[in-house]
């Protein structure tokens, strides 16, 4: 009609060993879980870094209604080099992609992650300007003929276009965690700036570009050094 104190010692030890499988089943899932969604996520910023990095490279050379191989293109800005970078790197007579070793970067990249690459891409806005208020650099054409433009007077004929300038590299944040990083060509109405936007896509250890060469007669448009 009860129990006996060695039976319920007994029910208390099995009672025991099921909640403990059932704990242990739970952690497992959960851990299971978790990994499969940091997996997930870095899977996600992945194709997020590609998908931006090739949406950046296959506009590099688009200088809105001018075309590479049938004019010329100047840089009048007169503008002091932004920064502690050379100025050939923002200079839109030179090839529109270029792309650096950490170990030979500009001085401006001191913060990339050692044994990477630094990738450079310059390029025009999608859509030209309707209106100019001298805050913005800007790429002025007409077809044959371009120049890189710091103003706020349009010229009858020309098409002006915002000039960009995206680089896009490795870096560590505050946490010692890399991850990739943009800074951009900016322009305040004085003077350039080289302006960092930190990490865009964090949990990416490593950047390495690799350049073909096209060898016919769009090399100047295509061209890499």
């Amino acid at each position: 009609t009860g129990l006996t104190l060695i039976e319920l010692m007994v029910a208390l030890v099995l009672g025991l060993l099921v909640t403990e499988i059932v704990i242990a089943m739970f952690a497992q899932t959960k851990r299971n879980y978790n990994q499969d969604e940091e997996i997930a996520h870095m899977q996600e910023n992945g194709r997020f870094a590609i998908q931006m990095l090739a949406n950046e490279v296959a506009h590099a050379g688009f200088m809105g209604n001018m075309h590479f191989n049938l004019g010329t293109i100047d840089n009048a800005t007169g503008l002091a080099t932004p920064g502690n970078c050379t100025d050939s790197w923002f200079d839109p007579t030179g090839t529109p992609i270029e792309v650096f070793k950490q170990s030979a970067a500009p001085t401006c990249f001191n913060d990339a992650r050692a044994g990477t690459n630094i990738l450079i891409v310059k390029r025009v806005a999608n859509v030209p300007e309707t209106s100019l208020n001298g805050q913005k650099l800007v790429f002025s054409s007409y077809g044959k003929h371009g120049s890189l433009y710091a103003g706020s007077t349009s010229i009858s004929g020309y098409q002006y276009w915002e000039y960009l300038v995206n680089m896009f590299y490795i870096k560590d944040d505050d946490d010692g965690i890399p991850g990739l990083a943009r800074k951009r060509l900016t322009f305040d109405g004085t003077d350039l700036e080289v302006t960092p936007d930190g990490i865009i896509v964090p949990g990416i250890q490593d950047f390495t570009v690799l350049l073909g060469r096209d060898a016919d007669a769009y090399t100047n448009f295509y061209g890499v050094p």
